[in-house]
């Protein structure tokens, strides 16, 4: 297995390669939120209006509890096109398949089914364990850190990629959790030195105080968590390949 430096540095070129792409689907993945939030509450305002005329209060209520579910589901579907669009861009630069943007758009809508239940699957089972103890709950979350990856990566579906992730990250149980835990406290550093110095080069506050530098400063932070955000997700994929190899079969039912 690859040493943490050498995926450290691979990442970094994976990083630079995809950089580019994954900015303009991260544009355009929230340009669709904000339409899509635009579209519901312009539709919701005006049915309010028009109730409104009527009288009927406690319709009123219900129409809000529904805007609201609709702005909840809006945000969970693109966080998982999102989510996926970037995973398929980044495995189509690193084989040379050149993804385009609309393409990784469109594929991430056909997988958004059986990614979200896969999703699912894995959120039950973490909670249920969690119930039981919270130590094997923690334990099972981890084995099951690439069920995602195992499906838009490999294909695996449903349990199938529940136990193809456990039984990767089993195996490797300690470079796993080490190498992950290193790229993100390493994420975390960075973005702090890197929030500290636009701070101080532009005389932008750390805290937001409702001026105008302070919002600034906000856009900042965000930009450069997303962009290690990027970093993070170009080294989660290379760790995925690192560790897939053949492995004991595991029956479904230790999933």
């Amino acid at each position: 297995m690859k040493s943490l430096s050498q995926l450290l540095i691979e990442s970094s070129g994976l990083f630079l390669k995809t950089f580019l792409k994954l900015l303009g689907a991260t544009l355009s993945y929230f340009g669709c939120f904000v339409l899509s939030l635009i579209a519901i509450l312009v539709v919701g305002v005006l049915s309010m209006f028009l109730l409104s005329l009527t009288g009927w209060v406690y319709t009123q209520v219900v129409l809000g509890i529904v805007i609201g579910i609709l702005v909840i589901s809006a945000i969970a579907i693109l966080s998982f096109m999102y989510m996926i669009g970037i995973i398929k861009i980044i495995q189509s630069e690193n084989t040379d398949q050149n993804l385009t943007i609309n393409e990784a758009f469109k594929e991430s809508w056909v997988l958004l089914n059986p990614t979200a239940w896969i999703a699912l699957l894995a959120g039950v089972k973490v909670i249920l364990w969690s119930l039981l103890l919270i130590i094997p709950g923690v334990f099972f979350a981890i084995y099951y850190s690439f069920s995602l990856f195992s499906f838009l990566i490999d294909g695996k579906r449903g349990i199938e990629a529940l136990v193809f992730s456990k039984s990767m990250v089993k195996a490797n149980i300690g470079k796993f959790v080490g190498n992950l835990l290193t790229v993100n406290i390493l994420g975390l550093v960075f973005y702090l030195i890197f929030k500290k110095i636009i701070s101080l080069t532009f005389g932008i506050p750390d805290k937001m105080h409702g001026n105008f530098l302070a919002e600034i400063g906000g856009v900042i932070g965000i930009a450069i968590s997303v962009f290690i955000q990027f970093y993070q997700y170009a080294f989660s994929y290379l760790l995925y390949e690192e560790i897939k190899k053949p492995v004991t079969p595991i029956s479904l039912k230790t999933a």
